[in-house]
C-alpha cells in the first residue's frame, strides 16, 4: 500500500512539473504576442497553440484533482477514480507530443509562406490541415492507427443496429442515452466557445497612439501612428473629439470619425482624416487647418466579437491621446498623454 501511494505521489509531482512548464510557456507566448506586431499567419498559428496549451492545463488540473482524491477516497469509488485519472493521464502526455509536432509543422509552414499573400480563409484551412496531421501523427506514435479508429466506429454502428432490432423499451433506453450524450456535446461546445473567447482575450494585444511632431512648423497636417499589437484587428474605429468645457451636457464634442480597414486607404466622414494600415501600424494624417485652437481627444477602439451575457473576457483594444493645438498658427502640437 505504501509503494502504491509513493507511486501516486510521484505521478502527482510529475503532473505539477508539467503544469508549471506549460503555464510558463503559455505566459511567455501571451507576453510576446501582446508586445509585438505580428502577421495574420503567425497570429492564427499562435492562437491555436494557445488553445491547445489552455486545454492541456485543464486536463492536468483535472488529473491532479482526480488522482489526489483517489489516494484517500471512499472505498467503493476508488477503482472508478483510478480508471478516470488514467484516462486523463494518457491525454496529459499525448498533448505535449501533439504540441511539438504542431509547432514543427507550423514553423515550416510559416517559413514557406512568409512571402505569400494568403487570405484569412486559406490560412485557417492550412492551420486546420496542420492540426489534423499533428493529431494523426500523435495517435500513430501512441499506437492508435486508422484501423483502430475504423473498428471503434464499426462497433458503435453495430451496437446501434443491434439495439434497433431489440424491444422498443431497450430502444427508448438507447435514445435516452443519446440524449445524455447530446447534453454532454452541448457542454463541450460551450466549453470550446469559452476557450476561444479566453484565447482571443489573452492574445488581444493593444493600441498605442503616438503623435509625431512635424519637422515643418508651418504644416497643417498632423501625423499620427497607431501601433496594433497582438491579434491583428481587421479594422480600427477612430474618433476625433473637441474638448468643450462650456457644454453642460457633454465634455467631448465629436468632430470627425473614420474606420480603417486591414488594407486600403480610407477617408473620414468630414474629410479631416485620411489613413491606411501598413505592416501592423495604422497611419493617420489629420488636416488641422480648419480646427480652432483648443484641446482635442483622439480615440481608437476595436472590439473583436461580443457574446451576449459573456463580457468577462471581452477582447477589446483601445487607446486615447489628448493634445492641444497652439493659438498662434494652429500647427504647433502639445501632446498630453492619457492613461486608460
Amino acid at each position: 500500500m505504501m509503494d502504491e501511494e509513493k507511486g501516486d505521489l510521484k505521478e502527482l509531482g510529475l503532473a505539477i512539473t508539467l503544469l508549471a512548464g506549460i503555464s510558463a510557456v503559455l505566459l511567455k507566448i501571451v507576453d510576446y504576442s501582446n508586445k509585438n506586431t505580428i502577421s495574420a499567419t503567425i497570429s492564427s498559428l499562435i492562437s491555436f497553440l494557445v488553445v491547445v496549451l489552455i486545454l492541456e492545463i485543464v486536463i492536468v488540473v483535472l488529473f491532479l484533482l482526480l488522482k489526489g482524491y483517489s489516494i484517500w477516497p471512499i472505498k467503493e469509488e476508488r477503482r472508478d477514480l483510478i480508471n478516470l485519472s488514467k484516462s486523463f493521464g494518457v491525454m496529459m502526455f499525448f498533448t505535449p507530443i501533439f504540441i511539438l509536432i504542431y509547432i514543427s509543422l507550423a514553423v515550416t509552414f510559416s517559413l514557406f509562406t512568409k512571402d505569400w499573400k494568403l487570405s484569412s480563409a486559406a490560412i485557417n484551412s492550412c492551420i486546420f490541415g496542420i492540426m489534423i496531421v499533428s493529431a494523426w501523427v500523435t495517435l500513430y506514435l501512441g499506437g492508435v492507427g486508422l484501423g483502430d479508429l475504423k473498428n471503434i466506429f464499426k462497433q458503435i454502428s453495430l451496437k446501434i443496429e443491434t439495439q434497433k432490432k431489440k424491444s422498443n423499451k431497450q430502444f427508448l433506453s438507447l435514445l435516452f442515452g443519446y440524449f445524455i450524450i447530446l447534453i454532454y456535446l452541448l457542454i463541450v461546445l460551450a466549453f470550446i466557445i469559452c476557450l476561444f473567447q479566453t484565447t482571443t482575450f489573452l492574445l488581444c494585444g493593444s493600441y498605442s497612439i503616438e503623435i509625431i511632431q512635424p519637422s515643418d512648423p508651418n504644416t497643417d497636417i498632423m501625423s499620427v501612428t497607431i501601433r496594433d499589437t497582438g491579434i491583428p484587428s481587421g479594422r480600427c474605429f477612430i474618433d476625433l473629439s473637441k474638448v468643450n468645457e462650456s457644454n453642460e451636457s457633454r465634455l467631448f464634442e465629436s468632430i470627425d470619425n473614420i474606420t480603417l480597414n486591414e488594407s486600403g486607404k480610407s477617408l473620414s466622414k468630414h474629410k479631416y482624416i485620411v489613413g491606411e494600415k501598413r505592416n501592423g501600424i495604422y497611419y493617420l494624417f489629420i488636416n488641422t487647418s480648419n480646427l480652432s485652437s483648443d484641446d482635442y481627444l483622439l480615440h481608437a477602439e476595436v472590439t473583436f466579437f461580443r457574446i451576449k451575457g459573456f463580457d468577462l473576457f471581452l477582447p477589446k483594444k483601445l487607446d486615447d491621446k489628448l493634445f492641444r493645438l497652439s493659438p498662434k498658427n494652429m500647427t504647433t502640437i502639445f501632446v498630453v498623454p492619457r492613461e486608460i
